[in-house]
């Protein structure tokens, strides 16, 4: 008898103790399950607030979008990155920060977070996705998928390995023959980009922030246009006024030690151009289809020799001083400040998208 309950009283003991264990277990189990429960709701709520639901139906109705458009979990692209560390930020700008990740197929891209979205067009920003992600283009930075797990979705990119543009002209600031062809290929690149999304894309694309940080270079030195961030998808079937230009300033971008007897011809044809593309009414400016055609030209003067050149130069002196006279005055107010060679445009400026400027 005295065994007996000994014995019920050590599985007693052995009860009571394992008991809270369980049921600590069993609680911490459940409320894990619940937080899983809980942020899987709140990431497909955010999905579907995002666009979600319209992306999947874009891509199961457009020929070949699947294959073109890759929808990532907020997971994978935290794992890219290593949660997003600092360390692997690879630029920042107004509409966000990018940063360099690393998929689990090892390919590198390029991953944007965002700053705001415009609630009232996530429509749009869907198809623009769906647009974007379609264009392939040598010149343009490919944009591979997005995520829109997270209040402000993320969009991926190809990574190019080089630099911009911007740092380009800042690093390599002596000009010889060399480096001005480069010059000179880069900027017929950038045209041929520009040409492609207005005028030969599915749907017209203006970019609307042109500028040296958004052309990007691989180590080829090849120019990618990148950054949509403010870019507007035109339909093909409307006309449209861009009255959203983005404030920027015109510096003085001569460089008199850029000038030899080898490529004085080109740069005085490139001046010309460049002229003509300042020019404030659209209806005189030319189109990008224009500009890369004859950048490309230039690119061949070498082969031919019967250009003008005296005729030429005349001509650039006096569109460039017509340029600077129209770009520089405001009403019957001269601009006092030509040394330092930049004003805002912003206030004047009303550029005629459908014709391709």
């Amino acid at each position: 008898m005295g065994e007996g309950c000994y014995h019920k009283n050590a599985v007693t003991k052995v009860v009571i103790g394992v008991a809270p264990a369980i049921v600590t277990l069993f609680m911490g189990t459940t409320s894990l399950y619940l937080i899983y429960q809980k942020r899987k709701l709140s990431k497909l709520r955010e999905f579907k607030q995002n666009g979600g639901s319209i992306l999947l139906q874009q891509l199961s109705t457009r020929e070949n979008s699947n294959r073109m458009t890759q929808i990532f979990t907020e997971e994978q692209l935290k794992k890219a990155t290593n949660n997003f560390d600092e360390i692997l930020i690879i630029g920042s700008g107004g509409f966000g920060t990018v940063f360099k990740g690393f998929l689990e197929n090892n390919r590198i891209v390029a991953i944007k977070k965002s700053k705001i979205v415009d609630e009232s067009q996530k429509e749009q920003f869907i198809n623009e996705v769906i647009v974007l992600s379609q264009i392939n283009h040598r010149n343009v930075v490919k944009l591979l998928g997005c995520c829109l797990e997270r209040e402000v979705p993320l969009l991926v990119y190809e990574f190019v390995e080089n630099s911009t543009v911007l740092n380009f002209l800042q690093t390599q600031k002596k000009v010889n023959s060399e480096t001005w062809k480069t010059r000179l290929r880069i900027a017929a690149e950038a045209a041929g980009a520009l040409s492609y999304l207005h005028s030969a894309a599915s749907v017209p694309i203006i970019h609307r922030d042109m500028k040296t940080a958004n052309i990007l270079l691989d180590n080829s030195y090849t120019a990618k246009v990148s950054d949509f961030g403010a870019s507007r998808l035109v339909p093909l079937d409307q006309t449209e006024i861009a009255t959203m230009v983005q404030e920027d300033h015109l510096f003085d971008v001569r460089q008199v030690d850029m000038v030899n007897e080898e490529n004085e011809k080109e740069i005085i044809e490139v001046a010309i151009l460049a002229a003509r593309c300042l020019r404030l009414n659209g209806e005189e400016r030319p189109s990008m289809k224009e500009v890369a055609i004859e950048s490309d030209a230039i690119r061949q003067m070498e082969k031919h020799p019967w250009i003008n050149r005296d005729q030429n130069l005349e001509e650039t002196q006096y569109l460039l001083h017509e340029s600077s006279s129209t770009i520089y005055e405001h009403g019957k107010d001269s601009c006092s400040h030509q040394n330092t060679g930049y004003d805002s445009i912003r206030d004047r400026t009303l550029i005629a998208l459908d014709n391709g400027r």
